[in-house]
């Protein structure tokens, strides 16, 4: 099982096993970031996972990436030898998915170490990167988990979806009419009740690989994650909204999407190499508060033609 309790404990093991580079020269959030990260997507053998540690206009920050973007480091997440073959990480991965693990709520976290509300507000504090040149703006979620609860059994759901930024408290959200958010949108609405959501940016990176996993509604992937990890998922009450987040996440961005609410999202490169449809009308997070850890680090992955990070972890839990 996993020995490391965080995404900066994951850090450091794949530094230790020779999988990280630090980027310790300036880089541009705004497409050269993306530049970095295709050349070692595109190495052969696979490149490491990138720590920018000097991006411009954002001097103490940091992102990281390409965490999951191979095999190997798949294995290493989930404390499996380094070298094992693609059978034996997706039968691990369908044997542990058998044993969920109820999460744990604690008293405060590391999460909890800054939290931002009212005019402090603002997500571009964050090096959120422009990704591609014909996106319709800086895209903040790209790997992270987003956190609801349907607003009548108040059945929780973890899910990844695509996130632009607005401005500094408003973001654009993209998800179809059936997924897990979808659904607990489509009731909220028909209320005409906002619905509360999370983004946990920087979290376990097995978590992000459970919120991506095709699991039925009303499997909790927190539990999933638990699973995954070989042990339980530490929760903490978020600060504006009634819903429980990762205590040692990086940063969490705590909102609301209100009832017939809409605002023009995209084009997105997305993961099929090609950008994601035209502008479309979506609808809105506003943005509550912030909570993030002492010198956060962001997190995100570029989405592009295969093969890129959402490829290599899709071909472990899409079988399932």
């Amino acid at each position: 099982m996993p020995n490391y309790r965080d995404l900066r404990e994951f850090i450091s093991l794949l530094e230790d096993e020779g999988e990280l580079l630090r980027v310790k020269a300036e880089v541009d959030w705004k497409y050269e970031v993306s530049g970095w990260i295709w050349k070692s997507l595109h190495m052969r053998d696979g490149g490491p996972a990138l720590l920018f540690e000097n991006i411009k206009d954002y001097q103490g920050h940091r992102l990281f990436t390409n965490g999951l973007a191979s095999y190997r480091r798949i294995a290493l997440a989930m404390g499996l030898p380094k070298d094992s073959t693609l059978k034996e990480i997706i039968d691990e991965y369908l044997r542990r998915l058998d044993r969920p693990v109820d999460p744990v709520t604690v008293r405060s976290g590391p999460v909890k170490e800054n939290v931002l509300t009212d005019d402090e507000v603002d997500v571009l504090r964050f090096p959120v990167p422009y990704w591609h040149p014909r996106d319709g703006g800086r895209y903040i979620g790209t790997w992270y988990a987003l956190i609801s609860k349907d607003p009548e059994t108040g059945e929780r759901n973890v899910g990844l979806y695509r996130v632009m930024v607005v401005d500094g408290r408003t973001l654009a959200i993209g998800f179809l009419p059936f997924s897990h958010l979808g659904v607990h949108y489509s009731k909220a609405e028909e209320r005409g009740e906002p619905l509360p959501v999370a983004m946990a940016i920087g979290v376990d990176e097995l978590l992000v690989m459970a919120a991506a996993s095709p699991v039925p509604p009303g499997y909790d992937e927190i539990r999933l994650a638990g699973a995954l990890m070989g042990r339980p998922v530490e929760l903490v009450k978020a600060t504006t909204v009634d819903l429980e987040v990762p205590a040692n996440a990086e940063i969490v961005i705590e909102g609301e999407i209100p009832p017939h609410e809409r605002v023009e999202e995209g084009p997105f490169g997305e993961h099929t190499g090609y950008h994601g449809g035209p502008v479309r009308m979506r609808p809105v997070i506003k943005v509550k508060a912030i909570m993030h850890r002492d010198n956060p680090i962001f997190r995100g992955t570029l989405e592009t033609k295969p093969v890129d990070e959402d490829h290599v972890i899709e071909s472990v839990n899409i079988p399932a």
